[in-house]
């Protein structure tokens, strides 16, 4: 019994720490405003996985997955796949128009 218990108690403190880093990555985008710098693009991200995109002010419902650094924009069922740099800024990749958005706010 004595083991049981001992061992019930080591998976326990295990799962509690591997949640514990599994949490200590990059923050949430929920809430946060991007846009180019000449305010063609922006992309809202809101909670829930929904986001909105807007290409010279009109705007077109989407969805977003984030894992890590990497964030997976769905718009009119076309993924485009984000990367968060260093800064806080996200860059799509180099061929696509979008470019690199910074944060308008948070």
């Amino acid at each position: 019994m004595k083991t049981k218990l001992s061992h019930a108690l080591l998976v326990a403190a295990i799962l509690t720490a591997g949640f514990g880093v599994a949490g200590c990555g990059d923050p949430p985008i929920a809430g946060s405003t991007y846009g180019d710098s000449n305010n063609m693009f922006s992309l809202e991200f809101l909670s829930g996985g929904k986001a909105t995109f807007k290409l010279a002010g009109a705007a077109v419902p989407c969805t977003y997955t984030q894992n890590g650094k990497n964030i997976t924009v769905t718009c009119s069922g076309a993924p485009q796949l984000f990367i968060m740099n260093s800064d806080g800024s996200l860059t799509a990749s180099p061929a696509d128009p979008i470019g690199r958005l910074t944060r308008k706010n948070r």
